[in-house]
């Protein structure tokens, strides 16, 4: 019967708040940026763009993320739950929600710039594009997509667990519920 068990796998708020610091961090490294100018005489150069570009995108990048690790910090919601009927995602920003395994057709590992993820592959990725509530989340969801071939990707970074289990959990319960498909069928 442990393959009927729900797991649930709540938000770290250590991990979190470790991640708001270093978003703050990096918002005070752009805002330093844009209000320093650099030591060239010369009119505005490609330095000077350089710099406030930088430092544009540091502020606009890690403070819309601070914000919403910010908000992550306070939720009371699961940010993991893996049961027979699927998983619903609530780990990040750009959450997928609720997704059936029925709609999963399979689950790939990845590692970027050090960090793993676990890519849940689904059939319609638009309508997990459409799901999410602003044109920035939808921006970046399409961007895995076509970066990485998923709309669905999860990392154990936010979460009270390690990589290596959620791996376990997910691919355990991925399992049963293709045996139980392949047995109804």
């Amino acid at each position: 019967m442990k393959h009927l068990q729900t797991i649930e796998i709540p938000l770290s708020k250590t991990k979190l708040l470790y991640s708001f610091a270093g978003a703050v961090i990096f918002v005070g490294i752009g805002v330093w940026l844009l209000l320093t100018t650099p030591k060239i005489e010369l009119p505005m150069t490609f330095y000077h763009i350089f710099h406030w570009v930088v430092g544009l995108a540091n502020v606009l990048f890690f403070g819309a993320v601070g914000i919403i690790l910010f908000q992550k910090l306070f939720q009371k919601t699961v940010g993991l739950i893996i049961s027979a009927e699927g998983i619903v995602d609530q780990t990040s920003g750009i959450s997928a929600g609720f997704v059936a395994w029925d709609e999963v057709l399979e689950i790939t590992e990845i590692k970027v710039s050090g960090q793993k993820f676990m890519n849940l592959i689904v059939t319609n990725p638009e309508s997990y594009i459409y799901r999410q509530k602003n044109a920035f989340s939808r921006m970046f969801v399409r961007l895995n997509l076509k970066t990485y071939g998923t709309v669905v990707a999860l990392s154990a970074n936010s979460l009270q667990t390690t990589h290596l289990e959620m791996k376990s959990a997910l691919e355990e319960k991925f399992e049963t519920f293709k045996n139980l498909r392949s047995i109804k069928s």
